[in-house]
């Protein structure tokens, strides 16, 4: 589903959701081949996000505990950085999931 003014009862801008929908610095995806086959389907691609990422906080609910919360990945900001760790963390294609201790934390 697009979002347009319309989805908002028309209460917000063509110019905000143009902002919006352009990633910026931290949130632009690399042109990287791994990114070749990321679905463009939103739930497909909920998936591929959380096939990569664990939030901190719920790693000890994966069995992640001790020196295996690898604590420095908290700083990894951009988008780009993210997916150049998973990559070091596993060679996997991105659209496969990860089982939860080779997710980016």
């Amino acid at each position: 589903m697009r979002v347009t003014t319309i989805s908002y009862g028309g209460h917000v801008g063509d110019a905000a959701l143009a902002f919006y929908r352009t990633p910026a610095a931290m949130t632009a995806l690399p042109g990287h081949p791994a990114l070749a086959d990321v679905p463009s389907d939103l739930d497909e691609l909920r998936c591929v996000v959380q096939g990569l990422l664990l939030h901190r906080d719920w790693a000890p609910s994966y069995g992640i505990t001790g020196d295996a919360i690898r604590i420095h990945e908290q700083s990894l900001r951009s988008t780009t950085d993210l997916l150049n760790r998973a990559l070091e963390i596993s060679a996997e294609p991105v659209t496969v999931p990860r089982p939860p201790r080779d997710r980016v934390l």
